[in-house]
């Protein structure tokens, strides 16, 4: 029994100095670029992290960040497309040692999505893909060498990363048409969403309540996301 115990407890304490040195050793602010780089490439959208990325220790390990904004570009009613306050994630240690950040279900609090057709029919959601980014890229000249060492995000380009899931708690969305004279408004949902995988089937849960113009509805049930890379193209089926 006594060996049985020391065999615990040892197993314990190495537990708690391999965590030890992940926060030591793996600084999470790295992955602000590689963020930050792979929205610019699926969006073509600029990604701004106002807050620092801090390690969470209870209930999981894991990761936080705050005050978060994807931007819209230039004339729309609101400077930012999606947003929100908080985000936690739970992270998987191990893959951390082989540079892979796999992440387990995103959790969103206070998220707002604004959503604007104006007049000349020109939407907020436009290109947002990253086949203009990539053009943009490919149109700019070759840096120099003496450039590319400060254009590269330092350290966090040889990461891979894969999220679970995503969760949003308490958000809220406008959708706006000045076009044709429409306003959808969410006050409150509760969303989640399986696996984030291009061109697969992923689940759906939603509750939301809000107004269509003067008409006050709520909503709950499922259904099933495909995501494009195109996002006007992705596609919803078997909704409940």
């Amino acid at each position: 029994m006594k060996k049985l115990i020391y065999a615990l407890v040892g197993l314990l304490l190495l537990v708690v100095i391999a965590i030890g040195v992940l926060f030591l050793v793996v600084d999470p602010n790295q992955f602000k670029p590689l963020i930050t780089d792979q929205v610019k490439k699926a969006t073509g959208r600029e990604l701004v992290i106002n807050g620092d990325i801090g390690w969470t220790v209870w209930p999981s390990i894991g990761l936080s960040l705050e005050n978060v904004a994807l931007k819209n570009p230039a004339g729309f009613a609101e400077p930012d497309l999606m947003k929100f306050e908080s985000a936690q994630a739970s992270v998987s240690v191990m893959p951390l040692l082989g540079k892979e950040l796999e992440v387990g279900m995103v959790s969103l609090d206070g998220a707002h999505v604004f959503i604007q057709t104006k007049a000349d029919g020109v939407s907020n959601l436009d290109g947002l893909t990253g086949d203009k980014a990539a053009e943009d890229n490919a149109s700019k000249p070759a840096a120099t060498e003496e450039q590319a060492p400060q254009d590269k995000p330092a350290k966090a380009s040889n990461w891979r990363i894969a999220i679970k899931g995503v969760e949003l708690l308490d958000a809220s969305a406008v959708v706006r048409n000045d076009k044709a004279g429409s306003l959808l408004k969410v006050n409150k949902a509760d969303l989640t969403i399986g696996e984030m995988a291009i061109g697969q089937w992923v689940p759906v849960k939603f509750a939301i309540d809000g107004t269509q113009n003067q008409m006050s509805f709520s909503a709950s049930g499922e259904t099933e996301l495909n995501l494009n890379q195109d996002v006007m193209a992705s596609a919803l089926r078997g909704l409940s």
